[in-house]
């Protein structure tokens, strides 16, 4: 098959292994996501399925990458239906269309194909949808489920050419296990090498096996050998498409990890860390109740830990704003957020606070001798631990949460930034800090310029996560010469060296790590204001840090890609 022309403004791509280090390989790479497409991301797995194909074509690969459409990605300017493919067979009553997408400037390379489908069944307009608590996941579950078959469908017409390896991310593209193992049709994928990559384990698409609309049976009713009525697990064929907690569901994601090749976690550390149990007494977050098979595939040698990169363009010019500049830039910011709810005014009171803060002729000036900052989704996994309450002995008081215990000694000597939005108690909580504390400005969305900006300004970035698989932030953050504090978890504990490019906390508890937070924040505060010296190695020790992508692309060829089953 013809591969289409890569865009013209493309950013260099990762040096080249030698010619003869690998074999030619045409990777098809399945995802929900993929930023080299506009208005294709949501979270870091689309930076990761962005930049990826990139080195692993530098290596010597030739990698498609397909998605669905949404109903308007295929339309985007310059795309293309398929040249020189078979037509795929009718679904649902549809005939799918595949596309060429043209890449966004800069995003584009040589080797990389990026593509999509479109289908009536895949036209939600939007990546994700926010489906009621009572019936989670039920309508990307459908939606995914009918892009397996139909990606399935299009991999048996031949419509990607001859696929060498399979690369599938995360529960979205668990279904085609289902379809693997249990379809007769679709019985010649377990000739292909499949590895799947997981990037957050706590999302995993679970639904009921049958009896519901969104269920397995309702999208695959052709599957042989699944008893639909049985409503345990018990030594049979289809167990393996069971989940053990709740033997009436299908997890996609548990799938995945019974059924692939190799089973791929986006850290070591986050590789080591799914192999124990979650644990909430401590604070732990492991296996998400699947360590188990997390277990079993260790043991059988198809686990491995590959460290995400980031990509480091020799001619990037990093956005730094004085604090001026970043404040004006804010402002320019709210009109947008405020127009983003106009029937929600109680959602108003986070852009009137910054508003007001934003007129405080102080705020420059502090902000000037230290700014923190921080970007993140208003989740439980980023922001509980800012929710956490520190100990009596470290607040002086009960109920001090370790966000509000770091604005208190921070006091007028600085001022923290953040950006973020997501979980409504969570943003209510930030909200409220907010209003009581002159030092913090808490802007309630997202814009990218913004989060770019914060990312390239700021003196100390703050990454708490309860648990990171790999993280991306903290590695744009130090790009820019920004030390992080981070908690020594997945990712952020193998790309952050505590006390020379940045600090890491930890504790056996809850309480012990929101201590630590704060106590590591006070480090780096008191480093960063008492000796320019150390402050200066730590901050050039960052920028010079490197998690590059060719190393993952090799690895990704070496253990997920070559091995023989």
């Amino acid at each position: 098959m013809k591969k289409k022309a890569a865009a013209k403004k493309t950013s260099p791509a990762p040096a080249p292994l030698p010619a003869d280090a690998v074999p030619p390989l045409r990777i098809l790479m399945i995802a929900a996501e993929n930023d080299a497409i506009p208005r294709c991301k949501v979270g870091g797995v689309a930076d990761v399925v962005r930049d990826a194909p990139r080195a692993l074509a530098a290596a010597g690969c030739e990698v498609i990458v397909l998605t669905p459409s949404y109903g308007h990605l295929h339309t985007l300017p310059g795309s293309a239906k398929f040249a020189e493919a078979p037509p795929l067979a009718s679904h649902a009553g549809a005939v799918p269309v595949l596309y060429d997408c043209p890449a966004k400037p800069g995003a584009g390379s040589p080797g990389v194909r990026n593509c999509v489908v479109d289908h009536p069944l895949l036209r939600s307009h939007t990546i994700y949808v926010a489906d009621p608590p009572e019936r989670p996941f039920a309508s990307d579950a459908t939606k995914f489920a009918h892009f397996c078959r139909i990606a399935s469908d299009a991999i048996r017409a031949g419509a990607f050419g001859e696929v060498d390896c399979l690369h599938l991310h995360d529960w979205q593209t668990g279904y085609l296990f289902a379809l693997r193992e249990f379809h007769p049709d679709f019985a010649f994928l377990r000739g292909i090498r499949t590895a799947f990559t997981i990037h957050n384990l706590a999302y995993q698409g679970a639904r009921p096996l049958a009896g519901d609309e969104s269920s397995l049976e309702a999208w695959y009713p052709d599957l042989v050998g699944v008893e639909w009525s049985r409503g345990t697990v018990a030594p049979h064929r289809d167990s393996v498409l069971r989940d053990p907690r709740w033997p009436a569901c299908f997890n996609p994601m548990l799938a995945a990890i019974r059924l692939a090749d190799a089973v791929h976690v986006v850290s070591p550390t986050y590789a080591r860390e799914v192999l124990l149990p979650n644990d909430p007494a401590t604070g732990r977050c492991g296996g998400e109740g699947l360590d188990g098979d997390m277990r079993n595939a260790a043991t059988a040698g198809r686990l491995h830990g590959i460290l995400n990169g980031c990509e480091y363009p020799a001619d990037r010019v990093p956005p730094k704003l004085d604090a001026t500049r970043l404040f004006a830039s804010i402002r320019d910011l709210l009109p947008s957020l405020f127009k983003s709810a106009p029937d929600e005014k109680p959602r108003w009171l986070p852009h009137v606070t910054v508003l007001a803060r934003l007129l405080d002729p102080t705020l420059v000036v502090r902000a000037s001798k230290l700014l923190l900052t921080c970007v993140t989704r208003a989740a439980g996994q980023k922001v509980d631990l800012m929710r956490t309450p520190v100990s009596e002995g470290v607040a002086g008081r009960n109920g001090v949460s370790s966000l509000e215990q770091i604005l208190r000694d921070l006091g007028s000597d600085g001022v923290l930034v953040m950006i973020s939005s997501g979980e409504r108690d969570i943003e209510d909580f930030l909200a409220d800090l907010a209003v009581r504390h002159t030092n913090f400005i808490f802007i309630n969305g997202f814009a990218a310029p913004v989060a770019d900006a914060l990312y390239a300004s700021g003196d100390i970035f703050l990454m708490p996560s309860s648990f990171e698989p790999c993280g991306i932030a903290q590695m744009l953050a130090m790009r820019d010469g920004q030390p992080v504090v981070a908690h020594a978890t997945g990712g952020l504990k193998d790309t952050i060296r505590d006390g020379t490019d940045g600090f890491l906390f930890s504790g056996a508890s809850l309480v012990e790590k929101a201590d630590g937070f704060a106590a590591a924040v006070r480090t780096a505060v008191e480093l960063k204001l008492n000796d320019t010296d150390a402050w200066a190695k730590v901050v050039a020790n960052a920028k010079a840090a490197r998690f590059e992508w060719r190393k993952a692309a090799n690895e990704y060829i070496a253990k997920l890609y070559l091995p023989l089953k």
